[in-house]
């Protein structure tokens, strides 16, 4: 051995190098030559383990589960590390590997007593639940609650027993979040799922209508600390709602340049801030959709020939319609168009103008794939993404959901869109109505009829399809879509930044 493979920093900078090429799996070896040769240096050993972990993470992901539970072996080098950090990266890359259970093992064994902070647990518990491990994912949490334990715990606690059909315990869970809340609505949002999941439907939408009383005047600021008070449970409320009118009843809706020619659409709701401020994402949108309409349907239009010489453009639907929200609070507002995309959905497919939709949030990027939504939930199926094991208002993503007119899907979006259509008119519209929407829809035909549509879930065949951002990424995005108009000649209709 040469001086310089005898020196543990000529292994770490080798290893340095391949990581900042993104080549984990060839930086492995010297790292661990690097912990070999100096154990004693906590930065080496922590290297190690983040790098094994993010390569668990990746072979899982891309290149199977087989390679990843390979290179868990390596963590016999530092395995018995007194660190809780360290320790958390091996349960993680335990896993990410699959071997969730001894992941759980481990954890509770090792990291807890180490002193980690107890809402680690949560990415472990998501795992186990999100490959339907609920059962272990109990029980892993109440082996570890002695030694410490969350509010963010007990939310997936609640939610992982209501699963299981552990309903008693279910409502005390519910009971000590609702004792535990930070203030009044929160104490009544949580009772009112204590409420609903113990059948007590009518006392649990008073519970969340009193919730709705409480929200302060935080929301002008903040209008997504909105939880559960949009839910409703009675069996009376939902029978009441699923006489309203007629799906082809719709309302004054005007459009602008062509008509589809297309029987698919990518359905896109906005007011008029939220079209001058995506425009340039619309626009490249609207000449990415192959295969399909990309349908822009604009509430409250200020400028009526801008839109039609954007619909003439962009070669893209565009419809109108005026919605009375002059003095309403923004959060309101916001809450109330954001939700207007089922019953326009509704009415679009009713009257026979589309067969298929896409209904789609309007920061979302379409690609040269996104034809292969409408295929992936079939003919006789819909789409919707679904994440079981979140709290009933996020349980249902409204960012996308794929409906057919001759799918069973469409009975249900019908309730969905009527149960939104009621709230704007008869309630106040709050963020999350559009989600609150689905679960509701969704509680009336699994519990109270009994017939739970089947329907596939999305969340697997988005990427690559559809691509979603976070709210804090908007700039980022409507700036990538004017670098992409740029010398275009499209790029002379969208506004200035």
């Amino acid at each position: 051995m040469t001086d310089s493979q005898a020196d543990p920093g000529f292994h770490r900078e080798v290893a340095a190098n391949f990581v900042r090429q993104g080549r984990l799996d060839r930086a492995v070896l010297p790292f661990r030559r690097c912990v070999l040769l100096a154990p004693n240096v906590g930065a080496h050993t922590y290297r190690l383990a983040t790098c094994l972990e993010k390569l668990s993470n990746m072979s899982g992901a891309a290149r199977g589960t087989t390679q990843a539970s390979a290179r868990v072996a390596e963590w016999a080098v530092i395995s018995q590390a007194d660190d809780p950090g360290i320790e958390f990266l091996f349960t993680s890359t335990l896993t990410n590997s699959g071997r969730t259970s001894k992941a759980a093992e481990r954890f509770a064994d090792k990291v807890i007593p180490a002193g980690a902070n107890p809402d680690q647990a949560t990415l472990l518990t998501d795992k186990l639940v999100q490959t339907n491990r609920v059962a272990e994912a109990v029980a892993f949490l109440e082996r570890i609650r002695p030694a410490g334990w969350s509010d963010m715990l007990e939310r997936r606690y609640a939610v992982a027993l209501w699963k299981l059909g552990r309903m008693a315990e279910t409502v005390a869970s519910f009971h000590r979040l609702s004792a535990a809340g930070p203030n009044e609505y929160h104490r009544l949002a949580y009772r009112g799922m204590a409420e609903a999941c113990a059948g007590a439907y009518d006392d649990a939408d008073e519970t969340l209508r009193r919730a709705g009383d409480e929200v302060g005047p935080d929301i002008n600021s903040n209008y997504r600390l909105s939880l559960a008070e949009m839910i409703r449970f009675s069996p009376s409320f939902h029978e009441r709602i699923a006489q309203e009118e007629p799906d082809a009843d719709l309302p004054e809706v005007r459009f602008h340049g062509r008509e589809p020619g297309l029987h698919r659409a990518c359905l896109v709701t906005v007011d008029w801030g939220y079209f001058k401020r995506f425009e340039p994402v619309f626009l490249v949108n609207a000449r990415t959709a192959l295969g399909f309409e990309y349908h822009l349907h604009v509430v409250n239009p200020e400028d009526k020939a801008e839109l039609v010489a954007f619909a003439r453009q962009a070669d893209c639907v565009v419809s109108t319609e005026t919605v009375p929200v002059d003095g309403l609070p923004d959060w309101q507002r916001r809450s109330t168009i954001a939700a207007l995309r089922f019953p326009r959905a509704l009415n679009f497919l009713a009257t026979g103008l589309y067969r298929s939709m896409a209904i789609i949030d309007a920061d979302s990027r379409l690609t040269d794939r996104t034809a292969e939504v409408f295929d992936l939930a079939g003919p006789g199926a819909f789409g919707m993404l679904h994440n079981p094991y979140l709290m009933p208002w996020f349980e249902y993503n409204a960012s996308l959901t794929v409906i057919h007119d001759t799918s069973p899907g469409l009975a249900f979006l019908r309730h969905a869109a009527r149960f939104a259509t009621y709230m704007i008119h008869h309630d106040r519209p709050r963020w999350r109505l559009d989600q609150c929407a689905l679960f509701s829809a969704m509680h009336y035909y699994r519990n109270i009829l009994g017939t739970p549509p089947v329907f596939e879930n999305m969340y697997a065949w988005r990427p690559g399809r559809i691509d979603f951002f976070k709210r804090e990424m908007d700039e980022k995005i409507v700036s990538e879509a004017r670098a992409k108009l740029s010398g275009t000649g499209l790029s002379n209709i969208v506004s200035p930044p």
